[in-house]
Formats: C-alpha cells, sequence, structure tokens
C-alpha cells in the first residue's frame, strides 16, 4: 500500500525556500492551531503534549530560521501589534488552563515578559484593535 508510506502529514508551520523546497519551521511533535504575521515577525500558537505556547520565528542573514518560545500555558486566540507601542509589544488573547480563566495582555519583546489584565468578567464578542500613522 503506497499510500501509507509515500507521505507524512503534519499540523505545521511551513515556508517555502527560494529552490521551492518546503521548509518545516514548527517541531513535527507539536501541533500548530494559529498563525499570525505581526508586522515583520511570523507568530504562531502550538500545543505538543497537552502544553501550548506562543511561538516566534525569525530569519538569520541566510534565511535560517529560529524558533523562540515567547509565552507558555495559554492557549491564544488572538495576537496583533500594540498600535501605541510601535513594533515592540502586542496585544494577545487566550485560555490559560492552570486556572481556566481567558486573559487579556500584552506581551513586550525588549524586556520578555507577559503583563496580563486581571479581574475582567463577562463574556467577550468582539475586539478591536485600532490604530494608525
Amino acid at each position: 500500500d503506497p499510500g501509507s508510506s509515500w507521505s507524512l502529514s503534519y499540523s505545521a508551520l511551513s515556508c517555502i525556500k527560494s529552490d521551492k523546497s518546503v521548509d518545516v519551521l514548527s517541531d513535527t511533535a507539536e501541533t500548530v492551531t494559529r498563525a499570525w504575521a505581526v508586522g515583520k515577525r511570523l507568530l504562531y500558537s502550538a500545543v505538543k503534549g497537552g502544553k501550548y505556547s506562543l511561538k516566534a520565528v525569525t530569519f538569520d542573514s541566510k534565511g535560517a530560521a529560529t524558533v523562540t518560545e515567547l509565552v507558555s500555558g495559554i492557549e491564544m486566540y488572538e495576537v496583533a501589534l500594540d498600535p501605541t507601542r510601535g513594533t515592540d509589544r502586542l496585544l494577545l488573547n487566550g485560555l490559560r488552563f492552570s486556572d481556566n480563566s481567558y486573559v487579556f495582555g500584552n506581551y513586550d519583546f525588549s524586556t520578555g515578559k507577559l503583563d496580563t489584565n486581571t479581574g475582567l468578567t463577562g463574556l467577550v464578542d468582539t475586539i478591536l484593535v485600532v490604530g494608525g500613522n
């Protein structure tokens, strides 16, 4: 049966290189759930072994990719640049599994720190991020 041995399937983050080959950027043991092109950064949310994380992909001058974990323990639903802080800060929201709470927060690339808002209750219907230059 050639169908089962000729290919592999992944829920992964990949890129097509200049030689038209495909380079898998995410770990093949993780499942990529969402991805965002945010400013000049490529970000993705993934789960591996039941643990969710937000990761960033950066490329060096030769095109080699490096994946860095930014936040763990939160299943990210939305990620966007903070229009008031340029390219150094993200606005994000998701489900934190440790206490089963929906969190809003921001991630600061310059410090590598996630700050979450607490005490928010109710139902979130729509999130709108507005900014301009």
